[in-house]
């Protein structure tokens, strides 16, 4: 990962390490719950303009992407937030209403 100082602030900028061109991403989350034990620390995100979810599998220590893939959302669509519930399933919003997405075994 590439880090520029700014010479005048001290600012550190570093570059995205993915870039989604024509996309729109919108809410974000880490899943931090023990209910999908494969899914922890793994970012997920909904991508307005194509109504997607994406799961980003990070290394160990975060650092680096390993894989982008689609969530199957069921013929639903996430196209503003998604969060983690308190029992472990993903909550995700269109505008028409908020959406369960519930692992199997939660």
């Amino acid at each position: 990962m590439r880090r520029d100082g700014d010479a005048q602030s001290g600012a550190l900028r570093t570059a995205p390490a993915v870039v989604y061109a024509c996309q729109a991403p919108t809410g974000i989350t880490v899943y931090d719950h023990p209910a999908v034990p494969e899914w922890n620390g793994q970012l997920f995100f909904c991508a307005w303009n194509p109504a997607t979810m994406r799961r980003v599998v990070l290394n160990e220590a975060r650092t680096q992407i390993l894989d982008v893939q689609p969530v199957d959302l069921q013929g639903f669509e996430c196209r503003i937030d998604v969060t983690v519930g308190p029992e472990g399933a993903i909550y995700f919003t269109d505008p028409d209403g908020i959406y369960r997405l519930v692992p199997s075994g939660v």
